[in-house]
C-alpha cells in the first residue's frame, strides 16, 4: 500500500539537483549572519545610514532591523525587540529556514509543506505584513519610539 501524502507536512527524498539547491539556498540565506558579523566588527556597524529616516526624520519598515538582528547575535533579546519588533520575527523564520536547507543538503531530505499548510502559511504571512505596516504607521505616527543612534 502506497504512503498518502499530508495536506499539512511531508519529507520529500532530494536528487542530486535537489540537495544541490539546498545547498545553494543555505549559502544564500548564511550571508546574512555573515554581513551582520561583518558589520559589527568594522566601521560599519558604526554606521545607521537610513535615505528614509535623513530625509523625512521618520523611520522606515525597516529602520532599526540591521541593528536588532546585530543584538539577537549577541543574546540581547529584549533590545532587538526594541531596535525593531520585527527584527526577531525575521530572524526565527530564516533560522528554520536554514535548518531546513542544511537537513536537506546533509541528509537528501526535505520538509515541504502540503497543500493545507501553504494557505494558512500564506494567510500568515499576510498578517504579519499587515501588523508590520501597523506597526510603522504608530512609529511614523509617534506612538511607538525608534532608536536614531
Amino acid at each position: 500500500m502506497k504512503p498518502r501524502p499530508s495536506n499539512w507536512l511531508s519529507v520529500q527524498s532530494l536528487d542530486r539537483n535537489g540537495r544541490a539547491r539546498c545547498g545553494a539556498e543555505l549559502l544564500a540565506l548564511l550571508t546574512i549572519p555573515v554581513a551582520a558579523l561583518v558589520m559589527r566588527f568594522t566601521v560599519l556597524g558604526r554606521l545607521h545610514a537610513c535615505t528614509f529616516l535623513w530625509l523625512t526624520g521618520r523611520p522606515c519598515p525597516f529602520c532599526g532591523m540591521t541593528r536588532s538582528l546585530l543584538a539577537i547575535m549577541r543574546g540581547a533579546f529584549t533590545e532587538a525587540f526594541k531596535l525593531n519588533f520585527f527584527g526577531p520575527v525575521i530572524a526565527t523564520a530564516a533560522g528554520l529556514w536554514m535548518l531546513n536547507c542544511a537537513v536537506g543538503f546533509a541528509c537528501g531530505r526535505r520538509a515541504v509543506m502540503g497543500p493545507s499548510l501553504v494557505s494558512v502559511n500564506w494567510w500568515i504571512v499576510r498578517v504579519v505584513l499587515a501588523l508590520w505596516a501597523v506597526y510603522w504607521l504608530l512609529r511614523l505616527a509617534g506612538f511607538i519610539s525608534f532608536p536614531t543612534n
